[in-house]
This record gives C-alpha cells, structure tokens and sequence, in this order.
C-alpha cells in the first residue's frame, strides 16, 4: 500500500491503521478525526488468502515443494519460522488459515469444507493476557498467557455435531419450483 507520494505505508496485505488490526472489524474515516468508520477502499479478497488457497491446492495434488514457498509467503511476513516441505499437510493449513484469517469470517466455512468433525468438537479456550513483569516504556514489558477453557458459550453443534452442517440447506421456495433442485441431505 503506498501513498500519493509513492511511500509505502505498510506491508501487510491490508491496511493497519493502528497498532492494533482494527482493518478486521472497522473502516476508519480518513477525513474525520475521532473514530466514527466511514468510506475506504475495503478488502474482498487478500493476497495472503490466495496463498494459503494455492498452498492448499499444492498439497492435495502431491507437491508440498510447492505448497511451502505459498506458505512461508505468509509467514515470512507475519514474522513467523518458515516451514519445510516436510512439515506442510492440510491440518498446518488449516491452521495457518486461522492465525491469518482471524476473524474475517472464513473459518466455520473451512471446517466445514474439509469436513473436519473433529474441530468442530473440539473445546474452546480463550486468551487472557496479564504483565508479569517490566513496562513497554523501559523496552522490557513481559507477559503472562493463560488459555483457560471457554466454558460459558453454548456451542450446541459440540455435543450434536451432524454431518449435514458440512452444506448449507438450499431454501424451500427454490426446490419447489420444480426443475429437479434436490436438499441436501439432512435438510
């Protein structure tokens, strides 16, 4: 992303404007200034997500040499460790599909894609972040991390997960109109 002058402004695959990636959730006005959302350019799709889509593509024909260079692509920008070929298969994937897609409303439709059951009904945890030690001023903040189980949200598809959820039901008025539509099954 670069401004009018030709300076780049980030590298991230989609605009930061702050230290916090409120780009997931809110689109800033750019005139205004107090934070109200208001008219920007808005992602559809990102450059990291067809990566991660390639990458996929790669690894279920066989070819993780492949698979790795659209991978680490995301990595490597993220600041994460890249990966070899050796450790690229769908569930790394699916799991770098999560890290990066936070929250941009794709990651029920990927389990539910690959047919993975077992996410589904796996338990949630949260994150609580607390200071152990230090300050951000002094340059030598440390944190504490705890990841207690989540268990004041009702997930009813954990407990009567039904393989139905992995397509969507086709609406009634669209099957009776009579040109051969069938529900799928479960609906």
């Amino acid at each position: 992303l670069y401004n009018d002058k030709g300076d780049i402004l980030v590298k991230d695959t989609i605009r930061c404007w702050s230290g916090w990636p409120h780009y997931k959730s809110n689109v800033a006005d750019q005139k205004a200034s107090w934070w109200r959302g208001g008219w920007a350019d808005w992602y559809v799709f990102r450059l990291a997500e067809t990566y991660l889509l390639r990458a996929e593509a790669y690894t279920w024909l066989d070819n993780p040499d492949l698979a790795v260079q659209d991978l680490n692509k995301v990595r490597e920008r993220a600041g994460a460790r890249l990966l070899t070929a050796d450790e690229v298969n769908i569930s790394q994937i699916l799991d770098e599909r999560a890290r990066e897609l936070a929250f941009e409303e794709v990651r029920w439709f990927d389990i539910a894609r690959w047919k993975r059951a077992d996410v589904f009904k796996k338990t949630l945890h949260g994150v609580n972040v607390t200071i152990k030690s230090g300050s951000v001023a002094e340059g030598n903040l440390q944190l504490n991390f705890e990841q207690p189980k989540v268990e004041s949200v009702s997930r009813f598809w954990q407990k009567n997960f039904s393989p139905k959820w992995y397509m969507s039901a086709f609406p009634s008025d669209e099957i009776n109109k009579g040109y051969g539509l069938l529900q799928n099954p479960g609906w």
